[in-house]
């Protein structure tokens, strides 16, 4: 019997959509986890380097979580997390788990940090504040350094709604089901 795997890790950088996507996979059954949110249980004003520092840490409250969890998990691991502690997670997980990167062009995800910068000033949005958007590219960097060995990239930009974006990875989760032994 074919079974798609129960945890889904969505990598990417600021302003690409994760969250989004993360609250459309709740929609689909799936209880949310960030990264964002899990490493203020280590630090509670967390920097950059902080992630590069607790990265084992971090991958391994998330290992606890999915061995404890009796649902399926989609879990916002940002760019951030050391590519050799995701790795490792993502060993012990084995085919339970799938890796999704959420792309899109720089400039396009300067403008959105803009945005939702104006969003969370007017207090209509609870994300992080990206400081000085036109150096979003350092996290562009980042995500290259940090991505996991195996994953699947999707454009974000082909996508005219949030809905497509969805029904896209719910595909791609589908596609990488295995066999159950």
């Amino acid at each position: 019997m074919e079974i798609a795997p129960s945890v889904v890790f969505i990598f990417g950088t600021p302003c690409v959509g994760k969250s989004t996507v993360i609250n459309e996979l709740a929609n689909q059954g799936y209880q949310s986890v960030k990264v964002d949110t899990l490493i203020t249980g280590f630090v509670a004003q967390p920097c950059k380097a902080d992630f590069h520092r607790l990265s084992s840490d971090i991958t391994n409250k998330i290992y606890e979580l999915c061995l404890q969890s009796k649902c399926k998990l989609a879990i916002e691991m940002g760019c951030l997390i050391d590519r050799d502690a995701s790795n490792l997670l993502l060993e012990k997980l084995g085919k339970k788990a799938v890796c999704i990167h959420l792309s899109l062009p720089i400039e396009e995800a300067k403008a959105r940090a803009r945005k939702r910068n104006l969003a969370i000033q007017a207090g209509q949005n609870e994300s992080i504040i990206i400081d000085e958007p036109d150096k979003i590219g350092e996290f562009y960097v980042l995500m290259e350094q940090n991505l996991p060995s195996q994953y699947t990239t999707i454009d974000c930009c082909q996508f005219s709604t949030i809905r497509c974006l969805t029904e896209k990875i719910m595909k791609t989760i589908s596609t990488k089901g295995h066999t159950d032994e």
